[in-house]
């Protein structure tokens, strides 16, 4: 049975959601949370000095490559995944809901999470 999810890239002073991607499978926390955090750390090790913590749609676009990337296996065509895509604006999915907060004010580091169940 999956448990899907909601990822909200948002912008960190208005709140404002800029993307939302679904997620399939593994939705809840105890697996959400330490994926978010290593889908930052590879945006850190992969994209030294333009990680894009503060542009919400960019990020959110590195975070369906990387989720892509996680779920198709090994040997399969780059386009050949399931169990991630975009939500239409009014769209709202899945068991829980995080929200990916960019840090658009100018402050440093890395974008802060938070769970809506």
């Amino acid at each position: 049975m999956s448990t899907p999810a909601q990822v909200n890239f948002a912008d960190i002073t208005g709140g404002e959601v800029a993307a939302s991607v679904y997620r399939h499978w593994d939705g809840y926390p105890s697996a959400m949370l330490p994926a978010l955090a290593d889908f930052l750390t590879d945006v850190e090790a992969q994209c030294p000095g333009d990680t894009r913590f503060s542009d919400p749609q960019y990020l959110a676009a590195k975070y369906v490559v990387w989720q892509s990337v996680k779920n198709r296996g090994d040997g399969a065509e780059p386009l050949n995944f399931l169990s991630v895509g975009i939500l239409r604006a009014d769209e709202s999915a899945g068991d829980y809901t995080y929200t990916v907060a960019c840090r658009t004010d100018g402050t440093p580091g890395r974008p802060l999470i938070t769970i809506d169940a």
